[in-house]
């Protein structure tokens, strides 16, 4: 039971030091209330063979028809307007230069988009890294030196801030408002850098700069 005790722990734990939790961290809950319900259900039973093989055989019917019952073939036509939740298709915008590199501000969801992006975005999107930057402004630096670390062997488009922002090159930026890990816009306006909003929305893209802006 230790385990399902987890999350609580957790939850508590991030919000009294830095404040960086999501809610994968809890998944362990799921190995807690297992154990428990198999010791439950074992005494329950009092070790019966046959009850034990019931309720096995009712939860695994159950878990088949709630997979098949909310597969998307059951689930009717997707309203176009929600199904772009990692900005892909925003991008074909005709307001949008094609040839730019793409900006991931979120650590959070640059994984996600490299995943889900065909090549020829996904040869596009690029994370700007730059530890002091996510301190100061999120109080949190682990998921940029995470990627720093992990771009190499993944073969990931990780670029440290100064590099790329000091090459001149201009660039589109992917910001969802109010991201919790998201630092690029603000680090850029310390910098009297001045990005411009083309596409407002929950996936916001701006485009900016490189020298002299």
């Amino acid at each position: 039971m230790t385990a399902a005790a987890i999350p609580f722990f957790a939850v508590a734990l991030a919000y009294l030091t830095t404040g960086a939790y999501v809610y994968r961290y809890g998944l362990t809950v799921l190995l807690g209330l297992c154990g428990g319900f198999g010791v439950f259900v074992h005494r329950a039973t009092r070790a019966d063979l046959r009850l034990q093989a019931c309720v096995t055989a009712a939860l695994l019917g159950w878990c088949v028809f709630s997979d098949l019952r909310y597969s998307p073939g059951n689930q009717g036509s997707i309203d176009p307007a929600s199904s772009d939740p990692y900005g892909l298709q925003v991008l074909q915008n005709p307001k949008l230069s094609p040839d730019l590199p793409v900006v991931i501000a979120s650590p959070m969801l640059f994984f996600e988009r490299v995943h889900y992006a065909p090549d020829s975005l996904k040869n596009r999107f690029v994370y700007l890294t730059e530890p002091a930057a996510a301190l100061r402004y999120r109080g949190t630096d682990t998921s940029d030196r995470n990627l720093q670390g992990l771009g190499p062997w993944a073969g990931f488009k990780v670029k440290p801030y100064d590099e790329f922002v000091g090459s001149g090159a201009r660039f589109l930026i992917i910001e969802r408002p109010n991201d919790r890990f998201a630092w690029l816009l603000e680090r850029l306006q310390a910098e009297d850098r001045q990005p411009t909003l083309l596409i407002d929305g929950p996936l916001e893209i701006w485009e900016c700069c490189g020298q002299g802006q």
